[in-house]
């Protein structure tokens, strides 16, 4: 009689803080198959809100002892390495601070992968398929670290040039089986910068699971339902404009609109966000309530849903506003329009602080308005279940 070999799956993410990819990998990972695949997950920082919510069928891996090392902070890194007469790690974890200081953020994690590769090591186990579920380090870490038969890729982003450097990725984008995206704007972007790799580009949307979403957000009722409350939820990243949030904040306090404008997420952009907070004096109307691992109930609450961004690649924040059919206000970033339709079902405004003041206080006195944007949440877009049997194609 034939025996069924599982097959051995590893994803590959930073951490599992609240953001959409990593949100996106745990609502996949609660419903994956597991008498098919064999599943460990490597993140490169054991933290976020997500580790909690891992299912026990998925097997965390350790770290090496020299990637430990490589972690502290510089000065403790290079004398536990200097112990150990371990001279190439020094001058490795030297260039990585040296790189990380020089460019921004995105291209330094690509220029200083190959130091923190050497940190990591090669995984001692054998793999049919890994998969790197965000772009950069979580890609190269499957290409150069990892034994696997095949190798998908992910970008949750738009892909700007101005932020990548297209040749450094190019390199690994070769020795991609898949190279995905999780939207169809971002997909024609990545079809137009690598029309070479076009027969390997995927759409492949985030996991949103609707009903559970609409349960979760049951579980309380935490905000005041006397005020005007705003939501936006998201990491604090300078991508996700909240500069612009705070700023249309102040122009609805001064305009006597009795407002709380909520941001759930974590990053680090929070001590700026704070000074300006307390340089607008809104701490009592902008208000940061850090990680939440059910953000569900505010954004079932919540007067209007805010998307200030800046840029998004698939934006899944949007989805489980519409799914919950919330009020929503978006800035025109490039991919918007793959989920909302200006005037129908939210409105799109453009990206300054004056335009999103302008639209709260639009649906604020337009009761009609705000029922129509409400109303046409139509339930065909309000879960991407059906993604999961997409997912499993790449896998076959």
């Amino acid at each position: 009689m034939m025996v069924f070999k599982k097959k051995k799956v590893v994803f590959i993410i930073p951490s599992l803080h609240s953001g959409g990819a990593e949100r996106s990998l745990i609502n996949l990972l609660n419903v994956f198959d597991y008498t098919k695949f064999d599943v460990d997950l490597f993140v490169f920082k054991k933290s976020g809100i997500f580790l909690q919510r891992l299912p026990k069928q998925v097997n965390l891996l350790d770290y090496s002892q020299n990637y430990i090392t490589f972690s502290l902070p510089l000065h403790k890194s290079c004398f536990q390495f200097l112990k150990r007469f371990q001279f190439s790690l020094i001058g490795h974890r030297i260039l990585f601070t040296i790189k990380n200081k020089l460019y921004p953020v995105d291209k330094a994690e690509q220029y200083g992968w190959k130091h923190v590769a050497k940190g990591i090591g090669v995984f001692q186990k054998k793999y049919d398929i890994s998969i790197g579920h965000l772009e950069k380090s979580s890609i190269y870490c499957s290409i150069d670290l990892v034994n696997s038969d095949r190798k998908i890729g992910f970008i949750r982003r738009y892909y700007d040039l101005n932020e990548f450097d297209k040749n450094f990725d190019e390199g690994y984008f070769t020795k991609l089986d898949f190279l995905c995206s999780n939207g169809k704007l971002s997909q024609d972007r990545l079809e137009e910068i690598f029309p070479h790799f076009k027969s390997k580009i995927r759409l492949v949307e985030n996991v949103t699971l609707s009903s559970q979403i609409i349960e979760n957000s049951k579980e309380l009722k935490p905000l005041d339902e006397l005020k005007v409350n705003l939501l936006t939820v998201g990491r604090l990243h300078p991508l996700k404009g909240y500069d612009w949030a705070i700023k249309a904040c102040k122009i609805l306090v001064e305009r006597n609109t009795q407002v709380v404008w909520y941001v759930i997420g974590e990053g680090s952009e929070r001590e700026k966000m704070e000074l300006m907070i307390k340089e607008y004096n809104l701490k009592k109307n902008f208000i940061l309530l850090g990680e939440k691992e059910n953000p569900y109930t505010y954004m079932a609450q919540c007067s209007i849903y805010i998307q200030p961004s800046v840029d998004e690649a698939k934006c899944n924040t949007l989805n489980e506003a519409k799914i919950l059919k919330r009020p929503i206000i978006a800035t025109n970033f490039t991919t918007v329009h793959d989920q909302l339709i200006n005037e129908f079902n939210g409105l799109i405004v453009e990206k300054n602080p004056q335009e999103i003041a302008n639209a709260v206080s639009r649906l604020l006195e337009d009761d009609k308005l705000k029922l129509k944007l409400t109303n046409n949440l139509n339930t065909n877009v309000l879960g991407s279940e059906n993604e999961l049997k997409r997912f499993y194609e790449l896998l076959d």
